[in-house]
């Protein structure tokens, strides 16, 4: 795994898990215009362990708790950007979009974009139309805590927990993140499809 440095078993949200830190060279850094070795810089620090409602309902209390907050959700492909519906539709369409992305049929990639919004303003939020929006006007240091669960037959069986600065990481190394409301550059309308209803077999995610 280039680039990767994995650590012993780590205490994180009072629960035991693998480690990775995920490192880049390059990038538009002093190094890079100097004409040396540009220094690796670290850009990832990914938390994996097996799945279990008791876990995510650790993490999501702990995220709760530094300051995070949840503003993105994607189910095999099909994206959730809430301040966008929040603007356009209100905190109800909001809830029962939520609740058809979790009776997507047979899910086995669900993915949660909880951002640090400790620092960011009320009049920030009140001005963006979009995560997209909001993420251009917030902080270059705004971390992003990426909560996927992977599974198969629509249960999950391991749990993904990805940490990163999404901004200043394309501020240095330039673009190649995906489509993705959790990385905030969805496509324009991508979050306004509503979500079908359907009976789905993951209810314990």
């Amino acid at each position: 795994m280039a680039g990767h440095v994995l650590l012993p078993e780590v205490t994180w949200a009072g629960l035991p898990w693998n480690v990775s830190l995920e490192f880049r060279r390059g990038g538009t850094g002093a190094e890079a215009k100097a004409g040396g070795a540009p220094a690796a810089r670290l850009v990832r620090v990914c938390l994996l362990e097996t799945y279990s409602r008791e876990r995510l309902d650790a993490v999501n209390a702990l995220l709760g708790e530094e300051g995070f907050e949840m503003l993105a959700m994607q189910a095999e492909g099909r994206n959730l950007d809430f301040i966008a519906v929040l603007k356009a539709f209100g905190s109800e369409e909001l809830q029962k979009r939520i609740a058809g992305l979790y009776r997507t049929e047979a899910v086995n990639f669900m993915s949660f974009g909880w951002f640090h919004t400790r620092r960011i303003s009320r009049e920030m939020k009140i001005m963006s139309r979009n995560l997209p929006e909001l993420l251009q006007i917030v902080r270059a240091d705004t971390r992003e805590a990426e909560v996927t669960l992977l599974g198969a037959d629509g249960r999950a069986s391991h749990m993904l927990v990805i940490f990163s600065l999404p901004i200043l990481e394309i501020q240095t190394f330039g673009g190649g993140q995906e489509s993705s409301p959790l990385k905030g550059n969805v496509p324009e309308g991508a979050a306004g499809q509503p979500s079908p209803s359907g009976g789905g077999k993951h209810a314990d995610h």
